[in-house]
């Protein structure tokens, strides 16, 4: 009825028109792409005629057209646009990429037209991560923007892990991330460096984020069968920008200044409130009113009258990030090439950390004839990371900051650094004397060549090379280790891959065939050694052989090999009905000599409803059914888990080996079977597009310890046993609520739900009640009919408002003062109900805005910090929350913390759910403004083609509960599967302001 409405008004709106508006006149205009690049030979025509014509190189165009006409622009791989002329005599038009129907798909080893993609993907297009900084993490610009894809941040450190869950944890013990391949290399994503009490750095920080064209996450088997063996946990495809042919060099300039603090603090005790509260418990306890804070300096020499030092506020500061990206891009008539230079200088919001990046990124193709091509895509980067201790970690800033007592001081009376005396070291001094260095040599490449034959047929050669130098640097001064002491890791590693494909295509009549087979060969080659020293004479020697006394010095060496074979068919019927099948060969050398290979296949099936006559006049742009079915694999464990193997040991003095693992030469694969359904759909012009899709995924013969008898040597040998099962719905919803000439407003909102239940776990440990079961953390749990990510402990019931006793339940739910660890049952589960996210984008004229938010709801965090920080017991020997002044007494019964006097008071804090919070969130995660210079006024400057300024917040607030007060909610401190969700004093995530200005000329 509205467009029935919409269509009346119009006409008589024209119908009343003067015949003015038919009087032809010469428009002119320029056509560029997103980023202010001009297009040449895009189609211009009048629509509802044959006049037309095509932009120059410079994007330039002449076309006459009348006042009531329209003209469509229209070329390949962008989506078509529509300008009504009106009273214009001057349209510039810019085109997006990436949202045409017969847009091109990178998935697996080839391409698709995304009306003929059955597999279950998701792309995020450059547009679309453009002004967000990644913080050193480029998986972070995923966070929201993709279903079935939860990101979480493991701290707000620099260049820190992330942890990145593809359609949820599919494995217990082989690793639990996505295979990330950048433009077609499996890269090595293991750390390589020291965990200084938390995650390691990043492996992926070296992918500059500006070079980032799409990223395209295979969900589904269909799409990650062709990966067989690596492919059980999702595959993303990082693909980099690259040159277009017949385009004159462009250069882009872009320059970014960014602050940073953190979203959340937790509040700690000042040195008053600290002596107040120290005073009081021990009154209480001792049953006089005799201790004051003076009594306390006067008496025992621990004075908290003064203003004390705020060890908290020291470790954290204002961050700073300057970044400059400049890049060339285009090409000729038959080549194409893309060189982008980077430098990253950045400061972090806690005390020591800084990060500094320079990377080179060179991608080239070209045409040798019509018939073969070649091309090379290269990175390299060198990375200077000044670390900082992290989480788990009493030289943590973070930590240290909430556990150092108020009345120490990390200076003496002469200025001095000293130690701080307590549990928490004085990470003030240890930043400023210490080092802890990082320096990161990576060098990311693959080359090409392509050769087509017999008119369908085309074979691919590509290597691929992932080189890794990673040197750990660390020297303590003889303040805080006497003598001082040195240590130096250097980490290698090398990878190197070849694949080999042949492609065939034909079509006749409406019968649309392609095939694909090929072999992989992959080759992953480890180095670590480590050497240390110490006695210094002199802090001012910093290097390991300066030491007086040699320390611990090793070297290990490890590496796998992977060979695999894969074939894939496709059919169409007139792009309606679409059937695929793939299948894999995997042999590796992590697995036993009986069971090396694997094989892993998919079928998917798929109808395009909108291309069928009955469809036609439809409100429908598009309407797919597909279905896909099939297998994938995981060897992500140790490269020796098959072997027996053997270490150094101590026999009373003298040299020796000891049994380390036992061999298994019926080790295997992992394998997941994935099943798939869904529909694609757009319609009323595409203003509205709606995916669905349901998965269920179940993963066998998983890789788990299993416990063996005590004479073998060893507690436990690596075994196929078990298996889980992950399934849920996803939801893709995008509205274009308003296009016209001069607006446009968008929305996208992505939803997805995930259940998860491990199914069997045979050999495994019983609990109490009889249930098998892997440990993960001391309360989170993997249990058989449960989650993998079970929070498992006692329940706390509060404080007894008559007694002043802190209360559990019992295993039996009855309130008992006596905790014991036998009352643990099953309290929460880490995963989310359903997560996702929204971002909507407004463009007018030359000024635009972008929205996202991310959310999860219905997930458990452990913040096992709380056993401290909220521990009143430790009064006297760590600072504490605010949270514990709320004591019982007669006069204040509803209270968070038994009374001093109570025997529960040094039990209370003991871990339970008191720890364990509802994790919900909705978060601001960024928000962008920016304004395009016109087109008119840079054409009088004959210097830039596109100027564009923006300023960017990120994360600037989080709506959650109120218990999280102080608490960023989206946390989790290690990337194992079977520890979600739980935090040991974490870095919060890291609120950003960036200015900033991009230019092409």
């Amino acid at each position: 009825m509205r467009k029935r409405i919409i269509f009346l008004f119009l006409f008589l709106m024209f119908g009343i028109v003067p015949l003015l508006s038919a009087q032809q006149r010469q428009i002119t205009g320029t056509v560029t792409d997103n980023s202010g690049v001009p297009l040449p030979g895009v189609n211009i025509i009048v629509k509802g005629t044959s006049t037309g014509t095509q932009s120059d190189f410079d994007g330039n165009y002449t076309i006459s057209a009348a006042a009531n006409q329209t003209l469509v622009f229209t070329y390949v791989g962008f989506a078509s646009r529509e300008v009504s002329v009106g009273n214009q005599a001057n349209i510039n038009v810019s085109l997006e990429e990436g949202e045409s129907l017969e847009e091109v798909v990178v998935v697996g080893f080839g391409t698709r037209e995304e009306d003929k993609v059955i597999q279950t993907i998701s792309v995020v297009e450059e547009a679309e991560l453009e002004d967000i900084p990644s913080g050193g993490s480029p998986q972070n610009l995923l966070q929201g923007q993709s279903s079935g894809v939860q990101i979480t941040g493991a701290s707000g450190v620099l260049g820190a892990r992330t942890s990145v869950r593809v359609r949820g944890v599919n494995s217990l013990t082989g690793g639990a991330q996505p295979l990330f391949v950048v433009d077609g290399v499996p890269i090595d994503d293991s750390s390589q460096t020291f965990g200084l009490g938390g995650g390691a750095v990043n492996p992926l920080a070296s992918i500059n984020a500006e070079d980032i064209a799409t990223f395209t996450v295979l969900k589904d088997a269909a799409a990650t069968a062709i990966y067989g063996s690596r492919g059980s946990n999702g595959v993303i495809l990082i693909t980099t920008k690259k040159g277009k042919k017949n385009q004159k060099p462009v250069f882009t300039l872009e320059s970014f200044i960014q602050v940073s603090s953190a979203t959340d603090v937790p509040k700690v005790l000042t040195n008053q409130q600290y002596g107040q509260f120290y005073s009081d418990v021990l009154n209480i306890q001792n049953d006089t009113d005799t201790f004051t804070p003076e009594s306390l300096r006067d008496d025992f020499g621990i004075d908290y009258t003064g203003p004390g030092f705020d060890w908290l506020d020291a470790a954290t500061r204002t961050g700073y990030s300057y970044s400059q990206n400049l890049s060339v891009r285009g090409g000729g008539e038959n080549s194409t090439y893309y060189l982008g230079v980077n430098h990253t200088d950045s400061e972090g919001f806690i005390i020591g950390n800084n990060l500094e990046t320079t990377g080179l990124r060179l991608n080239l193709g070209t045409d040798i004839s019509d018939n073969f091509r070649a091309g090379a895509n290269a990175s390299y980067t060198y990375s200077q990371n000044d670390r900082i201790n992290e989480e788990n970690s009493t030289f943590a800033a973070f930590t240290a900051g909430q556990l150092i007592t108020p009345n120490i001081t990390p200076t003496d009376e002469d200025g001095n650094f000293v130690p701080s005396g307590q549990t928490g070291q004085n990470f003030v001094g240890i930043e400023a004397l210490n080092t802890s260095l990082v320096n990161t040599t990576r060098f990311i490449g693959n080359a090409y060549v392509e050769a087509d034959f017999f008119d369908q047929f085309t074979y691919r050669l590509s290597v691929g090379i992932d080189q890794r130098f990673v040197e750990n640097r660390f020297r303590s001064s003889e303040v805080f280790t006497p003598g001082g002491s040195a240590e130096v890791a250097i980490a290698e590693v090398d990878r190197f891959i070849v694949n080999n494909t042949l492609n065939w295509n034909n079509s006749f009549g409406n019968h649309n065939v392609s095939a694909l087979m090929g072999t992989s060969f992959e080759r992953t080659n480890t180095y670590f050694s480590d050497v240390s020293s110490t006695g210094f004479l002199t802090d001012a020697l910093p290097n390991v052989g300066s030491g007086s006394t040699a320390g611990d010095f090793s070297v290990t060496t490890s590496g796998n090999r992977l060979i695999g074979y894969f074939g894939q068919a496709n059919y169409d019927y007139d792009g309606r009905y679409l059937l695929e099948g793939s299948i894999r060969r995997d042999g590796s050398s992590r697995f036993g000599e009986n069971n090396r290979f694997g094989t892993f296949y998919a079928v998917a099936a798929g109808w395009n409803i909108a291309r069928e006559t009955f469809m036609d006049g439809s409100i429908f742009n598009r309407l797919a059914l597909r279905a896909s079915i099939g297998t994938t694999g995981n060897d992500r464990i140790g490269d020796f888990s098959r072997f027996a193997t053997f270490g150094s040991a101590d026999y009373n003095g003298n040299p020796g080996l000891t049994n380390t693992n036992a061999a298994n030469p019926d080790l295997k694969w992992e394998e997941t079977e994935s099943f798939d359904v869904g529909i694609k759909s757009a319609f009323l012009d595409n203003r509205i597009r709606f995916d669905a899709n349901y998965y269920r995924k179940t993963t066998t013969d998983l890789l788990i310890p299993v416990p063996v008898p005590p004479a073998t040597g060893v507690t436990s040998v690596t075994r196929n046993a078990g298996s889980l099962e992950n399934s849920g719905f996803e939801f893709d919803l995008g509205v274009t609520p308003v296009r016209s000439q001069d607006f446009e407003w968008n929305i996208n909102i992505n939803l997805s739900t995930i259940q998860n239940e491990v199914t069997e776990l045979p050999g495994a440990g019983t609990d109490s009640q009889g249930r098998q079961f892997l440990q993960g953390t001391p309360v989170q749990r993997a249990i058989v009919g449960e989650s993998a990510n079970s929070f498992y402990t006692v329940r706390f019931a509060g404080i007894n408002p008559d007694t002043g006793d802190a209360e559990w339940f019992d295993i039996n739910g009855n309130r008992t003062s006596t905790y014991s660890a036998n009352d643990r049952v099953i309290v929460g589960d880490a995963n989310p109900d359903f997560y996702g996210g929204l971002r909507t984008t407004f463009q007018y004229k030359n000024f635009d805005l972008s929205a996202l938010f991310n959310f999860s709801v219905g997930n458990d965090i452990l913040i096992d910090g709380f056993r401290f920080s909220r521990n009143p017991n430790f009064v006297g020997s760590f600072n504490l929350d605010p949270y514990v002044l709320d004591y019982w007494t007669p006069t204040n019964t509803v209270a968070n913390v038994p009374s001093p006097a109570s025997s529960t008071f040094g039990t209370y804090a003991n871990q339970s759910t008191l720890q364990l919070l509802d994790g919900s969130y909705l978060r601001f995660k960024n928000v962008t403004v920016g304004y395009n210079l016109p087109s008119e006024f840079l054409s009088n400057t004959k210097l830039f083609s596109s100027v564009r300024i923006y300023a960017t917040a990120t994360n600037l607030f989080t709506i959650k509960g109120d218990e999280l007060d102080g608490v960023d909610p989206e946390v989790t401190d290690s990337l194992n599967p079977l520890a979600l969700g739980e935090s040991f004093f974490v870095a919060p995530q890291s609120k950003s302001y960036v200015v900033g200005l991009k230019a092409s000329f």
